[in-house]
C-alpha cells in the first residue's frame, strides 16, 4: 500500500508485501495473553451481519478471483500457465477459461491486470529494486516488465516511481 510505513508503526515490526504467504508471527509466549478488548457478543453480530449480505467467511470464492489469489501468490517463482493454475484449482483448464469467458475475461488479461496492480504497488515501496519488482511479477528481466510497464501507463517504471515521489513529498509538505 501507498503507506506502508503506517503498517510498521502500528506493528512496531517490519513488514513485508509481496510475499508467498500471508502471515503475522508472534512468539508463543505472546500467545497466553487474553484479548483486553475481546467481545464475543460483537462477533456474533458480526458474522450474522456477514451471513446476511452473503459473505461467508472462508466459502467459495468467484474462479476469477481465485486465479488472481494463486497469481499473486506465485508470480515471484515465474509466470504460471494457464494449464499450472488449473492444476492448482483442481479443475481442467478448459474449464478454468470457459467459466473466465462467462465473466467476460481471459487468462491473459487476469494475468496482465494482476502484474499491472501489483507494479504499480510495488513501485510506491522504495525499498524494492526495479529488477526485484521485475522478479516479483514474474518477469525474467527487467527489460520485459519496462516495456510491459510502459503499455499500461504510458510511462516507464523509473518515471513513475519518481513522480509518485514528488506526489508523496507534496503530500507530506501539504499536510504540516
Amino acid at each position: 500500500p501507498e503507506e506502508w510505513r503506517e503498517h510498521e508503526r502500528a506493528f512496531a515490526a517490519p513488514v513485508f508485501f509481496g510475499q508467498r504467504a500471508n502471515s503475522i508471527i508472534f512468539r508463543s509466549d505472546d500467545l497466553d495473553h487474553p484479548m483486553v478488548t475481546s467481545d464475543p457478543r460483537l462477533l456474533m453480530i458480526l458474522r450474522q451481519c456477514l451471513k446476511t449480505v452473503g459473505i461467508q467467511p472462508g466459502g467459495p470464492q468467484p474462479l476469477s478471483e481465485q486465479v488472481k489469489d494463486f497469481l499473486v501468490q506465485t508470480l515471484s517463482e515465474g509466470c504460471p500457465t494457464l494449464e499450472t493454475v488449473a492444476e492448482a484449482l483442481e479443475v481442467p483448464a478448459w474449464t478454468v477459461q470457459r467459466r473466465l469467458a462467462e465473466q467476460g475475461q481471459t487468462y491473459k488479461e487476469l494475468l496482465e491486470d494482476t502484474r499491472r496492480r501489483l507494479a504499480l504497488t510495488y513501485l510506491r515501496q522504495p525499498h524494492l529494486q526495479l529488477t526485484e519488482i521485475a522478479f516479483l511479477l514474474g518477469y525474467s528481466e527487467l527489460s520485459a516488465f519496462s516495456r510491459a510497464f510502459h503499455r499500461w501507463t504510458g510511462v516507464s517504471p523509473r518515471k513513475f516511481r519518481a513522480s509518485t515521489a514528488v506526489t508523496a513529498g507534496q503530500e507530506q509538505e501539504s499536510s504540516r
